[in-house]
């Protein structure tokens, strides 16, 4: 693993590294979804998304998923634009992003 990865960390058992993954991924969402709901407020209150995660990122609440899902999916509402192409815009989850916003 080692000749294609920079960080390995060992978990335990066989199988226990899938359950690593899928918990990162779970924790990865839930930031995202976060993000969206607080664009959305932001929003509502006249605040622009990029003035907010901007604001944000220099903050506590800077993240990986502030930085790549926030500003460069939720921010320009692009899902992303591959995605879209291929007709899986809504099947890319940070679109939840549209959903909140949407939600009154």
């Amino acid at each position: 693993m080692a000749c294609f990865a920079s960080d390995v960390t060992h978990c335990g058992g066989v199988g226990t590294g899938q359950v690593v993954t899928i918990l990162n991924d779970m924790v990865l969402i839930e930031n995202v979804v976060a993000l969206a709901e607080a664009a959305a407020i932001g929003r509502r209150a006249g605040i622009d998304a990029a003035t907010l995660l901007g604001a944000l990122s220099k903050g506590s609440a800077d993240s990986f998923a502030l930085r790549n899902h926030g500003m460069k999916a939720i921010v320009p509402g692009d899902f992303p634009e591959r995605a879209v192409a291929r007709g899986d815009g809504d099947r890319y989850w940070p679109v939840i992003a549209r959903v909140v916003d949407e939600a009154e």
